[in-house]
């Protein structure tokens, strides 16, 4: 737990000097309000109380331990890995999978995260409306769980409303699965990754679509160092949501030829 890392490393550093401490950064950012604040005080003095600076990410590293820290060598990036081989493309699950969730003849937007400010959902769903206002067979699936799921569903409501007079219009297009242990089979189902964070470390969920061979669209906040293959796009979220929309239709038929990207991760 970074954020209360400057706290609990020195205590274990006292009850054995033979302990060696290190404290990890792995988000490029912070919560709103207090908890924000709070955790920004905690991080000033962190770099001074370990043994160790690790980090993800560089983004992430100067976010936790300061640019001059970084710029001096004192922290180490060891970038978060996944396993390709789990996640490769295959055909079989993909249309097993869309059957499950009756989304066969569907184009799938997919989304793998936590339900939290820093995922920005609210502007991914904004995204997905107007998909719908230009094509008839979007779906968008979400994964995982978090305290902003029952306002994106609210959202999701009022956006339906909003354009086109019923609020279900929209909730009907939208599948929340909530945690999945076995999600390499949900990226197989999905035609198209999108994922407008307003921060991150090093998201492993990019890296997993990108091995499933997923075109992906994320927000221009995200580190450039996930960007492993030329599936990647960035966009900035400071952009009407249309955009991202019509970047998506643009590439919408290539995204469906799926590729075997294991190898170019590997490099």
């Amino acid at each position: 737990m970074t954020s209360t890392a400057s706290i609990y490393l020195p205590i274990a550093k006292e009850a054995s000097p033979k302990v060696i401490t290190i404290a990890h950064a792995r988000s490029a950012g912070v919560d709103k309000g207090l908890k924000g604040y709070l955790t920004k005080f905690l991080r000033m003095s962190l770099k001074y109380k370990t043994d160790y600076c690790f980090t993800c990410s560089k983004e992430a590293a100067i976010a936790v331990f300061g640019k001059k820290w970084v710029n001096k060598g004192n922290v180490w990036t060891i970038p978060n890995a996944i396993d390709a081989r789990r996640f490769r493309y295959n055909e079989a699950v993909r249309k097993q999978v869309r059957k499950e969730l009756g989304i066969e003849d569907k184009f799938v937007i997919g989304h793998v995260g936590r339900f939290g400010f820093m995922k920005n959902h609210t502007y991914l769903v904004e995204i997905f409306a107007e998909l719908c206002k230009q094509r008839e067979d979007m779906v968008l699936v979400l994964i995982g769980r978090g305290e902003e799921e029952e306002n994106i569903r609210a959202k999701i409501k009022t956006l339906g409303k909003e354009i086109w007079g019923d609020e279900n219009s929209l909730q009907k297009k939208v599948l929340f699965l909530g945690n999945k242990f076995d999600v390499e089979r949900y990226y197989q189902a999905f035609d198209y990754f999108v994922f407008p964070s307003t921060f991150e470390g090093l998201p492993g969920s990019v890296a997993e679509a990108q091995a499933a061979g997923l075109h992906c669209l994320i927000s221009d906040k995200i580190t450039r160092e996930v960007a492993l293959t030329e599936l990647v796009t960035y966009r900035s979220i400071e952009e009407e949501p249309k955009l991202w929309a019509e970047e998506i239709l643009h590439n919408a038929q290539n995204a469906l030829i799926r590729k075997d990207m294991r190898e170019a991760i590997a490099q």
